[in-house]
C-alpha cells in the first residue's frame, strides 16, 4: 500500500509539476527523484532588492531564505492572535498572527515545493503554506489544515500556475502527516491573552501582500 502511494504521488509529480507538500510523508522524509528548482529561481534571487535568497548547498532541502518581512492581510484567512519564537533563539519572534494578518520575519528558510519542480511563481504560496503548517505543528490550534490547504490553492491559481484536482486531492489527503519542511520543534508558539474573539475582528477589505 505505502509504495503504491509513493507511485502514484511521484507520478502526480512528474505529471503536473506543482505538489508542494505531499512526498515526506510518503517516503519518510527522503527527497523524491524529480524534485528540482526552476534557474530562474537562483537567478531572481541575484537581482537587487530581492525577497529572499538561494542556497544551493542546502537544495534541494531548506534551501531559501527570506531576506524580507513578508505580511499577508487575507479576508479568507484567520490566524488567530500569536506569536512564533525560535525555540534556539527564544527572544527572536519568526512569524506572528494578527487576526487576518499574518507575518513571517526575516530569515525563515524553506524548500518550495516539497516534490516536483519549483517555479518562481511557487515561491509565495509555498512560502506561506509552509510557514502556516509549521505553525499548526507548534500547536497554534487557531488554524484549520483544510483552510490553509484551500488557501495555497488559492494563492497558486492567483500566480499562474493552478493545482490540479488530483494533486490537490492528494495534498488533502497526506498533507498532515508531516511538517512543512522538517521544521518542527523549532518554534515555540505563544498565545496573546486577551486577544479579540474572531467575530470582532475587523476583516481587510482584499487579500494584499506586503513585502519590507
Amino acid at each position: 500500500m505505502k509504495k503504491t502511494l509513493f507511485l502514484a504521488a511521484l507520478a502526480t509529480c512528474c505529471m503536473f509539476n506543482n505538489s508542494c507538500i505531499i512526498a515526506s510523508a510518503i517516503a519518510q522524509n527522503e527527497h523524491l527523484a524529480g524534485k528540482s528548482m526552476d534557474p530562474a529561481i537562483a537567478a531572481n534571487a541575484q537581482q537587487p532588492n530581492s525577497w529572499y535568497e538561494y542556497l544551493p548547498e542546502y537544495a534541494p532541502g531548506l534551501c531559501l531564505k527570506t531576506t524580507k518581512t513578508i505580511t499577508w492581510q487575507d479576508p479568507h484567512m484567520y490566524v488567530g492572535y500569536w506569536k512564533g519564537y525560535a525555540i534556539s533563539e527564544p527572544d527572536t519572534v519568526v512569524m506572528e498572527a494578527r487576526g487576518y494578518t499574518f507575518i513571517l520575519y526575516s530569515g525563515y528558510q524553506w524548500d518550495g515545493n516539497s516534490m516536483g519542480h519549483t517555479m518562481p511563481e511557487h515561491l509565495m504560496p509555498s512560502l506561506r503554506h509552509d510557514a502556516l503548517y509549521h505553525a499548526l505543528k507548534e500547536q497554534a490550534y487557531v488554524l484549520d489544515r483544510e483552510a490553509i490547504d484551500q488557501a495555497y490553492q488559492t494563492d497558486c491559481k492567483e500566480n499562474g500556475v493552478p493545482l490540479d484536482a488530483f494533486t490537490y486531492r492528494l495534498i488533502r489527503l497526506f498533507g498532515g502527516s508531516f511538517n512543512d519542511a522538517g521544521m518542527h520543534g523549532t518554534l515555540t508558539v505563544k498565545h496573546t491573552p486577551n486577544a479579540p474573539k474572531k467575530e470582532d475582528t475587523p476583516k481587510p477589505p482584499a487579500k494584499t501582500i506586503t513585502i519590507q
